[in-house]
């Protein structure tokens, strides 16, 4: 989950093994991220998403959006 978007907010110790990370990131960082952790880990690990805020999208990312819809029609 590398992206200039994404925030670790913390993390925890759960016992001997294991490591829960709490970052926020937006929807489309993360939308293959099981495919990713799974990878990562050897299958033994697990995350789980809430929503919490909408954003403002960065305007870079608001006009790569825009040409593609216009690219479309």
């Amino acid at each position: 989950m590398i992206s200039v978007r994404v925030a670790v907010c913390g993390t925890d110790a759960i016992g001997e093994h294991k490591i829960e990370v709490s970052v926020e990131a937006p929807l489309a960082s993360v939308d293959d991220y099981s495919t990713r952790l799974k990878s990562m880990t050897g299958g033994d690990g697990q995350f789980s998403m809430a929503f919490i805020r909408y954003e403002i999208t960065p305007e870079h990312i608001q006009n790569h959006l825009i040409s593609e819809i216009k690219s479309i029609s």
